[in-house]
């Protein structure tokens, strides 16, 4: 039987695999310095502002 998953349980999941990425990315980026850590903060806050499109 084959499981059917929406589109908004993936949209979900894409959402937090990106967070948890350019959190990461925040973390290393605080060793290298603070301009770094800043786009890395945009990078997400671009991400998180949608406009992503999921297409079949």
């Amino acid at each position: 039987m084959k499981t059917v998953v929406s589109w908004v349980d993936i949209t979900a999941r894409v959402e937090s695999i990106l967070s948890q990425y350019c959190q990461k990315n925040i973390v290393a980026a605080s060793e290298i310095g603070d301009g770094y850590v800043q786009l890395w903060k945009e990078i997400k806050s671009l991400i998180e502002a949608g406009g992503k499109r999921i297409r079949p």
